[in-house]
């Protein structure tokens, strides 16, 4: 996410321009976040059986 942080940071946040890049970096980012959250979720369930 560190790429889309840094081209949003670069935006002015009045501009015409972010109002059309923020769309985008929204869905991506939360994309990938549901992503980390489900990778996140299956590494705790593989430890935890593991143990078992």
């Amino acid at each position: 996410n560190v790429p889309r942080n840094e081209a949003l940071m670069k935006l002015d946040p009045g501009t015409p321009e972010a109002a059309a890049y923020w769309p985008t970096y929204v869905r991506e980012w939360t994309m990938w976040n549901h992503v980390r959250m489900i990778a996140s979720g299956a590494a705790a369930v593989a430890y935890v059986l593991a143990l078992a």
